[in-house]
């Protein structure tokens, strides 16, 4: 009987402990943390100098973190290529902070296929492991893990 309850309790901690899966289309990862904004603004730039990340542009005023276009590789041998900038805004809430996350992206892996400002929204299309748009939303979702501690949620936010 022990052994059962056991099981039980494992399974229930173990239950508890998933993580929300990102709805198909989604792309808006948005934090919530218990954070005060000025606190959830630091971290945030720690975590992306701590990765690697160079940020263009550090917004007090409007509370706005914007990186710098960045290529990652992707595929079979890191063959395909993709830049990739990433945003993030943070709204004051009575119970600390929500951080949204959005990002852009374009494939470079054949150059002569590339326009200036032909990048395009980051969003959860599925895609197999190992594609542009499946490796797309892995680093922004990698990335905004890592930036906050809080809930976080998937949106399908509206394009205009």
């Amino acid at each position: 009987m022990k052994r059962i309850v056991c099981y039980l309790m494992l399974f229930v901690v173990a239950a508890n402990t998933i993580a929300q899966e990102a709805p198909k289309d989604a792309n808006l990862i948005q934090i919530k943390t218990s954070d005060d904004i000025d606190n959830a603004f630091m971290k945030v730039g720690r975590i992306l100098g701590t990765e690697g990340i160079p940020i263009e542009t550090v917004d007090r005023t409007f509370y706005m973190i914007v990186t710098q276009v960045m290529e990652k590789q992707y595929g079979f041998l890191g063959a395909g290529r993709f830049e990739v900038k990433l945003n993030f805004q943070f709204d004051k809430t009575s119970e600390g902070t929500i951080v949204n996350v959005r990002g852009s992206y374009r494939e470079t892996s054949d150059p002569d296929l590339i326009k200036p400002g032909d990048f395009m929204r980051i969003s959860n299309k599925g895609g197999m492991k190992g594609s542009v748009l499946k490796e797309t939303w892995l680093f922004m979702d990698e990335i905004a893990q890592k930036s906050c501690d809080g809930e976080v949620n998937y949106i399908i936010e509206e394009i205009q």
